[in-house]
């Protein structure tokens, strides 16, 4: 994050790592074998407990299996050594190993969640456990595998040296995967799924490639367990292991990755330096395993996250429609249309299409032959009674439903074969009724989030800080801030969402939704839940940047007088069919739409009368109350 809404601050939870690591090593030289096998071992445990963070606190995906991925690291590195593969190969291939068996094992993921996901990697830690690893069928396998050490890790304190090396290397490759876009991808999958595959994230290869990335930092651990013991035998990797590593999470705060490796090393060091009272250790594991959840869900990361003398910064207030010519035309460039997959320089007149769009649900028939298009350039309405349809015709153009029947065609082009994420990667962006950000990431994040599509690189590039992976962020990060800017948001940039009251949330929505650099424009309900004022300033910032980047929008909205203001053409949905259409002038005066709205039969003149007074006193009353 930059400096621009940064809040600078001091967190105990690095600081007492680092001390940590500083008395470790200050203290090495003058230990017994003994206490530098206890820190080794706290070293690896520590990374297995980080491995489940990423699943868990990152991807929000469950494990209850995760020893098995440590010791198929164990083992699998046990096996490249006797095959004569020399050290530290042995430890690579180890745990490459270890990551492509996770990403396989997380397959189930694709399709359930919960606690069915948490039973079936259960299942499959006891199968390892009692099959994979113990090999009942070998006799000889009882004894475990010998795995002597290399010379140049002979030794116990050049063994520390070694894994507390390793330990460093995977903190600073945790560190890149959460400031990467594949970290940010985790935490969309983790929070909201709709919302990250409306971001142009693939769902099912994130959820895969954070049990990839899990398997990675879990085989580095097993790979190490497996030269510190010298001998790999199943009772090291069974299910009880697994739960202490969940437990360690779940204590330490998942998510926080000074919290749980805080945790990891307090549930793996006390029970082995404390060996008078560490038949005890997992009597008070799971005690804190009862309380942390419903006492402070945060765990320790409720104290090892809080920024202590961190500044806050109040927002500065929304620029005024008089601001906008000078505020956006210095920034129309830096927002300029982004790089995307396919061409779309061609020019069409045509933007969106939908052709006889049927979609019902069960019995329940939803949409009934819509046809509507949008023409480039224009802001669109789509207004009608709750019930009509409207955001299930959003869902059917984002990709999240497919109608049984009819076409949307996007540039002429089908957008019916297209997952949602493909479609986000075109160029259509949608925001949600239900605010479609994630709570716990901040404004700033929220809006790099929304980029996913538009600024590439591979996972391995933004692990490694490769150079173009740098230099991706880097224009992420510039068109992040000018839209913050733009919409008054540059001083909430470092604060979490959840933490905003409703309106702001909106506007930030609104914010990523430009920031991903659109073609057209999906809001969905934008006002919902704002007061008049509000509403206003939200309609004078959509009309501004509507005028300075051209976007193609299509607006969804109970506030009539916000699309009338805004919008060059409307049409109305009653019942899953478009019932009426054209200019808001014409719209407002329709006898259909307003009998849709109070409920009235459009036959009855009297009742059309009585509407069209009704309608004529409600936008009085509107305009009175400064709409």
């Amino acid at each position: 994050m930059s400096a621009r809404g940064r809040r600078i601050g001091v967190k105990p939870g690095p600081a007492l790592l680092g001390a940590g690591l500083v008395a470790a090593v200050a203290a090495a030289p003058f230990l017994n074998e003994y206490l530098l096998y206890v820190l080794a071992l706290v070293a690896i445990q520590m990374m297995a407990v980080l491995s489940l963070n990423v699943l868990m606190g990152y991807a929000g995906q469950v494990s209850l299996s995760q020893a098995a991925f440590v010791g198929i690291g164990a083992y699998a590195t046990a096996q490249f050594a006797q095959w004569s593969v020399p050290f530290p190969l042995t430890i690579v291939l180890g745990t490459l190993a270890t990551a492509a068996a996770a990403a396989i094992i997380g397959l189930p993921s694709l399709r359930i969640r919960g606690l069915e996901l948490a039973a079936t990697t259960l299942a499959f830690g006891i199968a390892a456990e009692r099959l994979l690893f113990a090999r009942p069928w070998d006799k000889a396998s009882t004894m475990g595998v010998p795995v002597p050490r290399p010379a140049v890790i002979k030794g116990d304190g050049t063994f520390f040296a070694a894994a507390l090396i390793a330990l460093l290397v995977l903190v600073a490759l945790d560190a890149s995967l959460r400031r990467s876009r594949l970290g940010r991808a985790f935490y969309a999958v983790r929070y909201r799924e709709d919302t990250a595959a409306a971001r142009g994230i693939p769902v099912g290869a994130t959820k895969l490639s954070a049990y990839a990335v899990s398997g990675l930092y879990a085989g580095l651990a097993g790979a190490l367990s497996a030269y510190l013991i010298e001998q790999v035998t199943p009772g090291a990797f069974d299910v009880w292991h697994s739960l202490l590593y969940v437990a360690a999470v779940i204590v330490g705060g998942i998510g926080s990755w000074s919290g749980v490796l805080v945790a990891a090393a307090i549930f793996s060091g006390l029970p082995e330096l404390l060996r008078p009272v560490a038949a005890y250790a997992p009597l008070v594991g799971a005690i804190l395993l009862m309380l942390a959840p419903p006492l402070r869900p945060e765990g320790l990361s409720f104290i090892l996250d809080r920024a202590i003398g961190a500044p806050r910064r109040r927002a500065k207030p929304a620029p005024t429609a008089a601001d906008d010519g000078l505020a956006l035309s210095g920034s129309v460039a830096a927002l300029g249309p982004p790089r995307r997959p396919v061409s779309l320089s061609v020019p069409v007149r045509t933007l969106l299409s939908l052709e006889d769009v049927c979609l019902a649900f069960g019995g329940l028939q939803v949409l009934r032959g819509t046809t509507m298009e949008v023409r480039r350039g224009e802001m669109v309405g789509l207004i009608g009674p709750n019930g009509a349809g409207k955001t299930t015709l959003f869902n059917c153009v984002s990709g999240f439903v497919v109608p049984q029947s009819g076409r949307i065609r996007y540039r002429d082009h089908d957008l019916l074969a297209l997952p949602s994420h493909a479609r986000s990667a075109l160029g259509i962006v949608r925001t949600f009724q239900q605010v479609g950000l994630c709570g716990p990431l901040t404004v700033r994040e929220n809006a790099l989030l929304a980029q996913h599509a538009i600024e590439p690189y591979g996972a391995v590039a933004g692990l490694l800080r490769a150079p173009w992976a740098g230099r991706a962020e880097r224009r992420a990060a510039a068109r992040a801030d000018t839209v913050l800017e733009l919409l008054g948001l540059d001083g909430l940039a470092g604060e979490a969402v959840r933490n905003l009251p409703h309106g702001t949330q909106r506007l930030a929505e609104v914010a990523a939704a430009v920031a991903s650099g659109p073609e057209l424009l999906l809001l969905d309900e934008p006002a919902a839940g704002m007061d008049p004022d509000e509403a206003h300033r939200l309609a004078e910032r959509l009309a501004a940047l509507h005028r300075a980047l051209g976007v193609t929008v299509l607006i969804i909205e109970h506030h009539v007088p916000l699309v009338a203001g805004l919008c060059n053409y409307v049409y109305v949905l009653g019942e899953g069919r478009v019932i009426a259409q054209g200019s808001p002038a014409e719209i407002q005066r329709d006898p259909q739409v307003i009998a849709a709205y109070l409920g009235e039969q459009a036959g009855d003149p009297e009742a059309r009368r009585e509407a069209r007074r009704a309608a004529a006193d409600r936008r009085a009353e509107e305009a009175v109350a400064g709409v």
